[in-house]
């Protein structure tokens, strides 16, 4: 078999982002997988993978104090005695499994656009006169890392918490739009499985209603579409802010959109 260049497009808001704290194992980098970076260039694949809002990522100290980067930094965080890094997401362990079923020599690049607090009306096209928004971003991000080769060939998406929060009525029409918009503007097939992840249902602790509405509605759109998946979340443990997954959720997060990935990719539901 011929090695593969596969991308990875990642979207959405804080979780698909990633902050959780990096056991070591998260710091090194895996041969194969590489990141596309805001600067146009591919870097290693140590967390944190996405670098969405700096302040929150990257170096802290034993007391919880974020240690700033010179814009110059290296992309690899050394982590001094004492500290620790943030910003673990889904989207490195999806990608290992996923190189690990590919034949010897492939490669697999991550392009992250997700971005911490974005609501999904964030993740529409910037209007003709305005700056480019988080939309516009991810697509010229999307179309640099494409221009060095490969296909994309998922889209992982978490996104919700912000719209659970405005009670975002039509949030179904909305993600149904979105994901037209990001196959015809990046040229994807329809068969580019695109993944959704369930809320956490910690977030009950925060909002009245909770989640689960919201997570039947994602489950439902997997149900209905042949190849929109949704990753069940609705267990998993958060870090200790009832916001956010912590760094083991993180991992089996990133296990169970490659499941739905299989699901899809193998057939094992008719379309």
């Amino acid at each position: 078999m011929n090695p593969q260049k596969i991308l990875i497009l990642t979207a959405g808001q804080s979780n698909m982002s990633g902050r959780g704290t990096a056991d070591p194992d998260d710091l090194e980098d895996i041969p194969g997988i590489r990141v596309f970076g805001s600067d146009g260039a591919w870097h290693t694949s140590g967390e944190p993978v996405c670098r969405d809002k700096p302040d929150l990522i990257g170096l802290f100290d034993a007391e919880g104090r974020h240690i700033p980067q010179a814009p110059d930094a290296p992309w690899a965080f050394p982590c001094p005695p004492g500290h620790s890094i943030r910003g673990v997401g889904p989207a490195r362990t999806f990608a290992r499994l996923l190189l690990g079923t590919l034949p010897p020599g492939s490669e697999i690049g991550i392009i992250p656009t997700s971005f911490g607090g974005s609501s999904i009306t964030q993740w529409e096209p910037a209007p003709l006169d305005a700056p480019p928004g988080i939309y516009d971003n991810a697509l010229a991000l999307a179309r640099g890392a494409l221009a060095d080769g490969g296909a994309i060939s998922v889209i992982l998406w978490h996104q919700g918490e912000a719209d659970l929060y405005r009670g975002t009525a039509d949030y179904r029409e909305r993600l149904l739009a979105l994901i037209r918009r990001f196959r015809n503007d990046l040229g994807l097939p329809e068969t580019v499985p695109f993944l959704t992840g369930e809320l956490g249902g910690f977030l009950s602790e925060r909002h009245p209603k909770g989640p689960q509405d919201f997570n039947a509605g994602l489950r439902a759109l997997a149900a209905e579409f042949p190849y929109i998946g949704c990753a069940a979340a609705e267990d998993l443990p958060h870090r200790g802010d009832f916001l956010h997954f912590n760094t083991e959720a993180q991992h089996r997060l990133g296990e169970r959109y490659f499941q739905e990935y299989l699901r899809i990719t193998r057939g094992t539901r008719s379309a």
